[in-house]
């Protein structure tokens, strides 16, 4: 049994073994969608976590501006003033559909809070109530389908006593808000996704163009088959068109080898070969005072020598037929015969 992690290389590795014999303009899209989609997922997350983090901040602006005017308003010069009806005038001053508060002091408990904590569940409630500052940070709860966010500031009032303000802010219009600019960048990361996908294939196939023709091209390099000039390609394929030049090149020079080698063949054998044939003819026509066995030895070397003449016809004929075939069409001319194929073997 191997090791979980030895497995998971076992399992990479065959993985990738078999994505190589994959054609390489599926390996090239799913390359650059491989970088497009999380890509593009990593940039929704993003979105999304900068602007709860900006709406989340600016609630923490605006419930600390609310704070500080609250102590502002609760500073008296007297004492007396600070029952928990004042306390309580000024909280319903301050407080909104989407704004609560309450106050406590250390030794006597609440002293005042809005009239909508009161629609809050008990125990969520108690949990506020037991709240002590200093707070960390604002904390979120999930309250009735409401999105509440909790903060605590500190009061020091002129006489001396420490009291504590914690306010509520209704955050679930706003993160309906930041909910909908979420959604609709989901849908128009939908829409743009399929013109991205073709894009890229677009730029695979157009990456890829030198070398489906390269590939047309040397699937049958001919003698006239046109080089291609490596500088208008990408330099990855240039070292690659240089060595399918110099193919070119070279079958170039063994289709010209093979005709001189040809024509020489036509001049060297073929000529000599057609006097041995018609040497033999006269021989056999005016071979009255030839013996029987001498008679089938040069019939023998007749029939041989006729042989030998149509396979070198045959070869010549083939090897100026691929030449015509293989020939550019402004180049192309009638066959010449030559002087010796008069010699006919009939």
């Amino acid at each position: 049994m191997l090791p979980p992690l030895a497995k998971l290389k076992y399992r990479t590795q065959s993985w990738l073994d078999a994505s190589q014999q994959m054609p390489l303009r599926l390996q090239l899209t799913l390359g650059i969608l491989a970088i497009i989609v999380p890509g593009m997922v990593g940039y929704g997350w993003l979105v999304r976590r900068a602007m709860a983090q900006m709406m989340v901040k600016s609630c923490e602006q605006s419930m600390e501006l609310v704070a500080t005017q609250f102590a502002k308003d609760v500073q008296v010069d007297n004492s007396d003033l600070l029952t928990p009806t004042l306390l309580q005038q000024t909280i319903n001053k301050w407080s909104s559909d989407t704004l609560w508060m309450w106050i406590k002091y250390p030794q006597q408990g609440m002293m005042a809070h809005s009239v909508e904590l009161e629609s809050i569940p008990t125990s969520v409630m108690s949990e506020w109530v037991d709240m002590e500052l200093p707070m960390a940070e604002p904390q979120a709860y999930y309250v009735d389908n409401r999105r509440l966010l909790v903060m605590g500031h500190t009061l020091e009032l002129q006489d001396g006593t420490m009291g504590q303000l914690f306010l509520v802010q209704d955050t679930t219009e706003m993160m309906m808000l930041s909910d909908r600019a979420r959604y609709a960048l989901g849908l128009t990361t939908l829409i743009v996704l399929p013109g991205l996908v073709g894009v890229a294939v677009m730029t695979v196939r157009r990456s890829l163009k030198p070398i489906r023709q390269l590939q047309s091209l040397a699937q049958a390099p001919t003698a006239t088959t046109p080089p291609i000039r490596p500088e208008e390609l990408p330099e990855e394929l240039r070292e690659l068109v240089l060595s399918y030049n110099h193919l070119c090149e070279q079958v170039s020079k063994t289709g010209e080898w093979q005709r001189e080698f040809t024509n020489q063949v036509s001049h060297d054998l073929r000529t000599p070969l057609t006097l041995v044939y018609g040497y033999l003819q006269s021989v056999l026509r005016r071979g009255d005072n030839l013996t029987p066995a001498q008679h089938e030895a040069l019939a023998i070397a007749q029939s041989e020598a006729e042989y030998i003449i149509h396979m070198l016809q045959t070869i010549l004929n083939d090897a100026r037929a691929e030449a015509i075939a293989t020939s550019s069409p402004s180049s192309d001319q009638p066959p010449s015969h030559d002087s010796n194929s008069s010699h006919s073997a009939h």
